[in-house]
């Protein structure tokens, strides 16, 4: 269950789900969170089949990481017909990792580009990116 609180119109909403997937960013040590949800170990998220046994189920992947966006899109293949929310803190471009055409990270490449700009006209873009 998760609780959703809507500042402009003060309501509070509450959605149900049969999985959360917690991608909170690199840690050193895993923190044991007192709950009575099962918990799957790293290990088996990352295993290569550790997701296809998760199918026709509602989940909810909490983060904006690589390892967010890449938890959802596991989950949200269409033979496990489950339905995946991505929730995020604010508002983040999410993208592919892989280049699909040139097969290299993709933000290896957006990077590279925008480090090729001088500061002043870099800052500008990000700017309106950010506002559109």
């Amino acid at each position: 269950m998760i609780s959703d609180l809507k500042e402009e119109q003060s309501e509070s909403s509450t959605e149900y789900f049969d999985c959360v997937i917690l991608c909170t960013g690199l840690t050193a040590q895993p923190v044991q969170i007192d709950c009575q949800i099962k918990m799957l170990p790293v290990s088996e998220l990352n295993h290569p089949d550790g997701l296809g046994h998760i199918t026709d189920q509602r989940i909810v992947v909490i983060g904006g990481g690589e390892s967010a966006v890449d938890y959802a899109n596991r989950l949200a293949q269409p033979e496990l017909n489950n339905k995946v929310f991505l929730s995020l803190r604010s508002g983040i471009r999410v993208s592919t990792r892989y280049h699909p055409i040139r097969g290299v990270p993709s933000d290896f490449l957006r990077n590279r580009l925008m480090l090729s700009i001088h500061e002043n006209i870099r800052n500008w873009i990000g700017q309106r990116f950010v506002e559109l």
